[in-house]
């Protein structure tokens, strides 16, 4: 059970060519006024994302590593003791992700060094505390010209069926029961949530929490206008799309935080990101915390897109993921 009071996930992998043209019926649906993608400038090579991509974090980009499978992996300081984590496959159909088996980042980061005399040992303390370094320590080369694998993610139906759906076992009923699993300690009323779903193909989109209330079964009940998690899933087809996601500590009110910043998903490969409300702060009482994730593809491309708002609701009537 993840005890660590790391915050957020992301998870890059790299699918094939996409098999279907661009959707007729593109969501134009948002919460909040989309970027042109006529004014985006996007980059030309995988070269150039991967340049631009070298420290999503800024200078809160603690450890880059990349393996000898051309995964890489990207640590992150948040502050308030949290961490973000990137990973990135070129071969997603190789094995599962290790961000999903392995959710202790500084397990994680053993695990991809092979071993913890490859790493200062200042980097496994700022990566426990979850606080930025003088110097992004870097180890590992990637490799743009490395052999990419084939699917059909492109196919929105193929998308709709990897990562969507409402029966049990499916992404989001695993996200929520995983969420509820490993908070309970920290969460000790946490038994029962309630999701605000998207699954969608768009050429653009913007998606706030606070937009989105979590009503009770029924119709009647409190609404909790923030969220205790998110997790969106977006693939870029036809072209790159840019990727970012923002969270405030009150919904509806002041500033946003970006925790991912122009962050380009190259065509034909899909992210992942996933927010968690700071601890203490996902009870009834206090279900504030406000997210948002926004997508821009460039002009002729689009992505689909699976989100997840996951909110706390009651201990004491039935809700959804169930």
């Amino acid at each position: 059970m993840n005890k660590t009071p790391w915050m957020m996930a992301l998870l890059l992998a790299g699918l094939g060519a996409c098999t279907s043209g661009v959707p007729s019926d593109l969501d134009e649906t948002h919460d909040a006024d989309d970027a042109s993608a006529e004014d985006l400038r996007a980059p030309t090579s995988l070269d150039e994302i991967e340049a631009l991509n070298a420290r999503p974090c800024g200078d809160d980009t603690i450890a880059v590593v990349t393996d000898a499978l051309n995964n890489q992996y990207v640590f992150c300081a948040l502050g308030d003791g949290r961490v973000g984590v990137l990973e990135s496959s070129w071969d997603p159909g190789a094995a599962p992700p290790l961000t999903d088996s392995i959710p202790d980042p500084v397990a994680l980061l053993e695990t991809v060094t092979g071993s913890a005399a490859d790493v200062p040992p200042e980097i496994f303390d700022a990566v426990r505390a979850g606080i930025p370094v003088r110097e992004t320590f870097r180890l590992g080369i990637r490799r743009t010209d490395a052999p990419r694998a084939a699917a059909a993610g492109c196919n929105f139906t193929t998308f709709q069926n990897t990562y969507c759906g409402t029966d049990e076992d499916s992404p989001w009923d695993e996200f929520a029961s995983n969420f509820v699993h490993n908070h309970s300690s920290v969460y000790p009323d946490l038994d029962c949530t309630h999701g605000n779903r998207f699954c969608s193909a768009a050429l653009n989109h913007t998606r706030i929490a606070s937009a989105q209330p979590a009503y009770l079964e029924g119709g009647s009940g409190p609404v909790w206008r923030g969220a205790c998690a998110a997790r969106d899933v977006v693939l870029s087809c036809g072209g790159s799309t840019l990727f970012e996601a923002s969270r405030r500590e009150t919904a509806g009110t002041g500033a946003w935080t970006a925790s991912l910043a122009n962050y380009w998903i190259a065509e034909n490969t899909y992210a992942v990101w996933v927010m968690y409300a700071d601890t203490g702060n996902c009870v009834a009482s206090a279900d504030n915390d406000d997210m948002m994730y926004k997508t821009v593809s460039e002009p002729g491309a689009y992505n689909h897109y699976s989100l997840f708002f996951l909110k706390w609701v009651a201990n004491t009537i039935a809700c959804e993921p169930r």
